[in-house]
């Protein structure tokens, strides 16, 4: 039996309307993080980066999608705070942890994220980064006011940002519903993206998923009431179509592969900062003026110092993306074989390096605008890692042995009338459930974009060598 908690209550000083969550309440100590100028920064990230080249409603800021995270952390935390699954001081650090966690972020988003996770691998990550932020910045200083009644600081913040267990933090289930494939973070995004390209995917009842979100008895992990399953199915199948239609756009891939090459160009002549010249920017807490304005006064600057800077930024600024000039599907349904022997199969020219590399001469294509690349997506991608849900208090990750398990990690639960819970099984393994049957499903394709000037050539040499 789940016991019930009756202080639950918080002190609500400001009121922020949201056109996607409604009225969002915020208290003293959250509205001083709020303030801090490496927060108000996030007014000036676009969430969705170069998206909004292709739809063009798209333009609502990572500070929006923070604040709509704070929203649901807020739902989802006082309810289980009242029904006794989290306490009081859980419930404050998981909506600090929600305000703060995409403090890390680059300017235009993901598709500058990639170019610094080319230069410093994982450690340049967003997640990463910003606990970097929150721990050697005056940041840190309101997160750790803000948790003064708690037994908590900065550090177990920025653990929790990044999806991994924090200090004395007993609960999974905190960081879990901040970093993890059945967070707060992403049903934020899906209902606030869809609404904002147009599209109805994001249409999911999420009051009914956040009223019956439990936490496990005893591993204490994220577990759902099973009257929710078709409402978590729902948002899964939602997920997957949002990626494939929005955020592997043939065209928006066109812009952010541009755009990467861009940072890449001004990096190289002394224009763009690398990952070293950006920690120093935190450390002298000038990293609030790194946002999407910063991005374009410097590629506008370097379009006058260096010509192929200036072709590369007149593409960019003119929306004209490198275009696509081919794309490989797999040769059978992988719905119909193993995936990885599908997987083998899609390869044999597409991926063959020696080839792919000669590729440019043979179509008579200047190598530096031959950008091939390999997209993948499958529904396992947005069902929850075993590592992300075990309690490991050494927090050792085993990856293989996670991803094997990945389909069983939405745990169900029967609720009875006194709120005790019985475990009902995982919801992917669940024959009953319309996921069942799609855990095996990837969709992949080979994607091979260049200069609008040289498309003809490069679609009329794949086609010849591909569809044989």
């Amino acid at each position: 039996m789940t016991g019930q908690s009756t202080d639950c209550k918080l002190n609500i000083i400001k009121e922020i309307h949201d056109n996607i969550w409604g009225t969002i309440q915020i208290t003293e100590k959250e509205l001083q993080i709020l303030s801090h100028p490496l927060l108000q920064r996030l007014r000036r990230i676009s969430q969705l980066g170069l998206v909004n080249m292709v739809y063009p409603s798209s333009g609502h800021s990572r500070l929006a999608h923070s604040l709509g995270v704070l929203a649901l952390a807020n739902r989802v935390g006082r309810h289980l705070c009242e029904i006794g699954d989290i306490t009081r001081e859980e419930y404050i650090i998981l909506r600090t942890s929600a305000l703060v966690h995409d403090v890390g972020h680059y300017p235009l988003s993901h598709s500058t994220e990639e170019f610094f996770v080319d230069l410093a691998k994982k450690k340049a990550k967003h997640e990463t980064f910003g606990a970097h932020i929150i721990r050697n910045t005056t940041l840190g200083n309101c997160i750790d006011s803000a948790l003064k009644e708690t037994r908590w600081n900065r550090d177990d913040v920025a653990d929790i940002i990044q999806g991994r267990k924090s200090g004395s933090m007993e609960k999974p289930a905190i960081w879990q519903l901040i970093n993890s494939q059945f967070d707060l973070d992403r049903m934020d995004y899906l209902m606030r993206d869809c609404t904002a390209v147009g599209l109805d995917y994001g249409r999911i009842d999420f009051s009914r998923i956040l009223s019956k979100i439990v936490v496990d008895p005893e591993q204490f992990n994220i577990g759902v009431d099973i009257k929710a399953s078709t409402a978590i199915e729902n948002y899964i199948l939602a997920r997957y179509y949002l990626w494939d239609i929005v955020y592997l756009h043939k065209a928006v891939m066109g812009f952010e592969i541009l755009q990467g090459h861009i940072c890449k160009k001004m990096n190289d002549i002394g224009e763009f900062p690398g990952y070293d010249e950006i920690l120093e920017m935190v450390d002298n807490e000038t990293y609030c003026e790194f946002d999407d304005n910063y991005f374009w006064k410097t590629l506008y600057d370097s379009m006058k110092k260096d010509n192929d800077i200036r072709i590369l930024g007149e593409m960019l600024r003119d929306r004209r993306p490198l275009k696509l000039a081919y794309e490989a599907p797999a040769p059978q349904d992988p719905m119909l074989s193993d995936p990885q022997e599908a997987l083998s199969n899609a390869r044999p020219y597409a991926e063959d390096s020696d080839i792919v590399e000669d590729l440019p001469s043979k179509c008579k294509i200047p190598p530096e605008w031959f950008f091939p690349r390999r997209v993948e997506i499958s529904i396992h991608d947005f069902l929850p890692l075993v590592e992300e849900e075990i309690y490991d208090p050494a927090y050792e990750r085993i990856r293989e042995k996670a991803i094997e398990s990945r389909a069983k990690t939405i745990r169900l639960f029967n609720i009875g009338e006194r709120g005790e819970k019985t475990f009902a099984g995982y919801l992917a393994t669940n024959p009953q459930s319309v996921i069942y049957p799609l855990t095996k499903f990837k969709k992949q394709r080979f994607r091979f974009y260049t200069h609008d000037d040289y498309k003809i050539n490069l679609r009329d040499f794949l086609k010849s060598k591909i569809e044989k």
